[in-house]
Parts: structure tokens; C-alpha cells; sequence
């Protein structure tokens, strides 16, 4: 990621702001996952095609009560069964994987701020303003593909601003952007 450089000339100030970002972004997505039941209808839905690809393996085909669940693509029934062979069958497993992405975005968003030419302060505060905006910590905290489909949207938009104005690694940017706009549309079909 290219970043401008900073007015101080201290180039160790976005790492300080980016750790500080990343600490604020984790106290506001981690400490209340999986503190109370799954609520109806989606979340004990989404949940149990993801426990049910955990239980039987079956990575091709998500399933539900037994049955083939067509309606959504598999990476977010991916990502949710590891977490739930690495974790159990908890509420905490279960909306991992939705709190990760928050924290991924939250940080995807400092990374384009820096690279559209911000300071390390405004970057800071684009993605603290986000973090602290009430839906989308409601979706973080959600057992729902929504905030993994926001991640992969958010790595649409910074690796296609990168490969428009990149002047190397042109291509791999390019790469990047094909790729994450592929896993969104992966993640929960056309939009």
C-alpha cells in the first residue's frame, strides 16, 4: 500500500495510528460476541448450515436440516465452519467470523484513507468513525454474511483505487481487485 507521506516527516506515525486503530477496533467488536442467543429467524439459520458443513465436511454443498441450502454461495459457510471446528458449536464461533471482518474493514478503511493522501490523524478517525457507527456494529455482532460481504466490498474499493493510480505492482492490483470482487459476489451472490 502506498501511503503519502506524513507533513511531520515521522514515518512511524500511521504504524502508531493503525495500532491504535486496530486496539479500539477489537474493545469495540470482541468483548460482547457471543454473549446472548442467536436471534430468529437468520442467525440460527446461517449458524446451522455452517455447524452442519463443520460436522460432515461437506464443503461443496451447504446444508440445512440435511438438506441442500441453495440460496447463498459457500464462502461465508467456509469461513464460518472453521470457525466453529476450531472453536465448537458456541454463539462466540459463531459470530466470530462477522467481528473479524468489522475489525478488517475498520482497518481496509484507514489503508484507503492513507493511500487517497489523509493524514495518519483523518485515516484514524475515518476508520474510528466507522467502528463506532451503530449498524455497522449491530451487523458485526451478527451471525450474517452482511459484514463479510462489507469486507470484500471495502477490498473492492481500495485494491481498484490502487491499480488505477499504482504506477508498479499495476497488475497485482488488478489482481487483488478481480479477486476480492469475485469473493463478494462468492459471499452472498448478486447484489
Amino acid at each position: 500500500m502506498t501511503f503519502q507521506p506524513d507533513s511531520s516527516g515521522n514515518p512511524n506515525k500511521s504504524r502508531i495510528y493503525i495500532l491504535l486503530l486496530i486496539v479500539c477496533a477489537v474493545l469495540v467488536f470482541l468483548p460482547g460476541t457471543g454473549r446472548r442467543h442467536l436471534w430468529n429467524p437468520d442467525e440460527p439459520r446461517v449458524a446451522g448450515i455452517g455447524a452442519e458443513m463443520a460436522r460432515t465436511g461437506d464443503l461443496v454443498v451447504p446444508r440445512l436440516n440435511g438438506e441442500p441450502f441453495l440460496e447463498k454461495p459457500p464462502i461465508y459457510f467456509w469461513v464460518l465452519s472453521a470457525s466453529f471446528r476450531l472453536l465448537g458449536d458456541t454463539h462466540f464461533a459463531a459470530r466470530l467470523p462477522s467481528a473479524l471482518a468489522a475489525i478488517g474493514g475498520v482497518l481496509l478503511i484507514f489503508l484507503l484513507a492513507r493511500a487517497m493522501g489523509f493524514s495518519p490523524l483523518s485515516a484514524f478517525f475515518s476508520g474510528f468513525v466507522l467502528a463506532t457507527a451503530m449498524e455497522y456494529w449491530e451487523m458485526a455482532d451478527e451471525c450474517m454474511i452482511d459484514m463479510t460481504l462489507t469486507l470484500l466490498t471495502a477490498a473492492t474499493m481500495v485494491t481498484y483505487y490502487q491499480s488505477v493510480r499504482a504506477d508498479s505492482k499495476r497488475l497485482l492490483w488488478w489482481a487483488g481487485f478481480v479477486l476480492s470482487l469475485s469473493a463478494a459476489v462468492m459471499a452472498k451472490g448478486l447484489v
